[in-house]
């Protein structure tokens, strides 16, 4: 969420109905960086629609990212640092990333495969399976709890 420009606020949920609130202006200040180094970063950080270079995580991109001073085709730029064309042997160049992130367009899957009954069935019983699961953890944390609180007695 927080490559998407207009995105201002980004909340995380924590335990016990807590919600931590991220202001990006503060985020970006903290960090040093700008929006679009910020975007960028997340664009050749491993993501949903693209990998990372080989061996160049997200510490290592954003101190490459953090140099990096041009706003427009700042990616090319990252792509034309020294220690990412050493380790690009792919030739990664984050064209889907930059659809979604920066182009905001999303595109269509083009080879969608109909679910088979077989994968729905085995759908249904993960999630009764899940269902279950999480009303046993919630059980057995109440049975703990009535443990504790029966021995402070």
């Amino acid at each position: 969420m927080l490559l998407y420009q207009h995105i201002s606020i980004i909340w995380r949920p924590i335990s016990r109905g807590r919600i931590l609130a991220y202001n990006v202006p503060d985020v970006l200040t903290t960090l040093g960086i700008n929006r679009t180094q910020l975007i960028v970063l997340g664009v050749v950080s491993s993501n949903d629609y693209n990998a990372n270079v080989p061996s160049l995580g997200c510490v290592t991109n954003f101190s490459i990212i953090k140099q990096l001073k041009g706003e427009a085709e700042m990616v090319q730029e990252y792509l034309s640092n020294s220690r990412v064309i050493l380790k690009n042997d792919k030739k990664l160049t984050f064209a889907t990333s930059l659809q979604v992130f920066v182009h905001h367009k999303q595109t269509p899957l083009q080879h969608v495969q109909q679910a088979q009954s077989h994968q729905m069935l085995q759908y249904e019983e993960l999630w009764s399976t899940f269902r279950r699961l999480q009303i046993e953890c919630i059980d057995n944390g109440k049975e703990r709890r009535d443990n504790i609180q029966a021995r402070k007695r």
